[in-house]
């Protein structure tokens, strides 16, 4: 047992100085400005044992190495170029700072946002190689070309990947697939290379605030990432291989956090509530991979491609995913419906305690009405009452006024007694009307997965 642990020791600190060794290796051919996104792209590899590191290195740091400043030394002294004996032989040369020729060009930075693509690539390729025509990560001789491969990958959705990650495969056929993301993970690996807000790694919030509003479909054509037609009036085709669509439910009038879906839900049938997903009651938003907000007739020109008949293709195309969408945000509704498990009899008595408060509400307003007139008639009678002198001779005059008082007195205090009884029925039925709706889940509607949404924080 002793021999075992001091094997594994022995085993794990050798791996421990290969890893290590590899780093340095690395870093002894390029320039020491170059060392912190080095560091930044071991974070990146999913290997743990820095296995794609050197690749990494080539294709994302424009070649800047030792060797790339002596080969391109051009032995001039102008301010932004280099002589060979400038160029030191070693990576750790206080040169490489102290030299701005060298340091301007030495500099190698990379944008956070393709740092946190490319790791959920390599995340993807080291955990379904076999989707891969390319098996070797050596193999690709470009960053573009791994980028263009891991999208082609993804779209080969299993359901394990599909459980694990976080999203739904609504709809395929030879060109199209369309998936609805219910994690932040989700969002970003699939809607990768576009400007989406809700792709953001690092912040949810844009995430969260879009899909409790409705669900957001990736729409993704499974050609070339980057089409070209020629017809002028298709140039912009390229930007629309991937589509975000919005399926926005009662008519766009969903709050970000659930409640109004939830409210509606203790208003209305099962039936009703589900109506709200039909798509004469939605709104449908589309975003280009620019983030572009587009036109339906916008989008359909491109879904249908150039030439005669584009019109046809596009309205079968757009009728197609509008029927999956519908079918499937009402799926997602009549779960959450379900969810607050209430009966037909308890919702039918619901319903009939909110009609009745309605109802009383309707009273105790027109209550109100009528004493607030007759407060103002009082006040009238008032203060003609004041204004009579004693022995003005105006006795029976007086005497009337001081009736009709009287009489404008008791309505007021009868209104008065009907408004405190009123009130008293509404809170009654307030409290029944609570009761109920107590049993039923505090749960809004979202349309993601909030137990495994983790924002995707790099």
């Amino acid at each position: 047992m002793e021999t075992n642990k001091v094997t594994e020791l022995v085993l794990e600190s050798v791996e421990k100085l290969l890893v290590e060794g590899r780093v340095e290796n690395i870093k002894k051919k390029w320039p020491n400005t170059s060392w912190d996104v080095i560091d930044k792209l071991v974070g990146v590899d999913p290997s743990k044992t820095n296995k794609f590191l050197e690749w990494m290195v080539k294709n994302y740091m424009n070649g800047k190495n030792i060797k790339w400043f002596k080969d391109n030394a051009n032995n001039s002294s102008s301010y932004y170029s280099w002589t060979e004996l400038q160029v030191p032989d070693t990576a750790e040369d206080p040169r490489w700072e102290d030299d701005y020729s060298l340091n301007r060009n030495a500099m190698t930075s990379i944008n956070n946002e393709k740092v946190n693509e490319l790791k959920d690539n390599l995340e993807h390729f080291f955990k379904n190689a076999s989707k891969y025509e390319i098996k070797d990560i050596n193999q690709f001789k470009s960053a573009k070309e791994f980028e263009d491969a891991a999208e082609i990958a993804k779209q080969k959705l299993s359901r394990k990947e599909m459980k694990d990650t976080g999203v739904d495969k609504v709809f395929e056929d030879d060109r199209f697939i369309l998936m609805m993301p219910k994690t932040h993970k989700a969002s970003c690996r699939y809607g990768a290379r576009t400007r989406w807000c809700v792709t953001m790694r690092g912040y949810s919030g844009y995430f969260e605030s879009y899909f409790g509003q409705g669900p957001i479909f990736f729409l993704i054509d499974k050609s070339q990432p980057e089409r070209s037609w020629t017809p002028s009036y298709m140039s912009e085709a390229e930007n629309y291989w991937k589509v975000a669509i919005h399926y926005r439910p009662f008519n766009g009038r969903l709050s970000n956090n659930g409640q109004r879906a939830l409210q509606y839900a203790k208003d209305m049938t099962k039936s009703e509530f589900l109506d709200g997903a039909n798509i004469g009651n939605t709104r449908i938003d589309y975003w280009n991979v620019r983030d572009d907000n587009k036109k339906e007739s916008v989008v359909g020109k491109y879904l249908g491609g150039p030439g005669r008949g584009q019109t046809q293709r596009a309205g079968a195309i757009l009728s197609q995913l509008k029927e999956v969408m519908e079918s499937y945000t009402k799926k997602v509704m009549g779960d959450y419906y379900d969810s607050l498990d209430m009966s037909d009899d308890e919702m039918e008595k619901l319903q009939e305690l909110k009609q009745k408060r309605d109802e009383e509400s309707t009273f105790k307003s027109g209550v109100y009405y009528k004493r607030d007139k007759l407060s103002n008639v009082r006040r009238q009678l008032q203060y003609f009452r004041d204004r009579l002198e004693d022995g003005s001779g105006d006795d029976e005059y007086r005497k009337w006024q001081e009736e009709q008082l009287e009489k404008t007195n008791q309505f007021i205090d009868q209104l008065e007694e009907a408004e405190r009884k009123s009130l008293t029925k509404i809170n009654e039925l307030d409290e029944k009307i609570n009761e109920i709706e107590d049993k039923m889940s505090s749960e809004g509607l979202v349309f993601y997965d909030k137990e495994r949404n983790v924002p995707m924080v790099r």
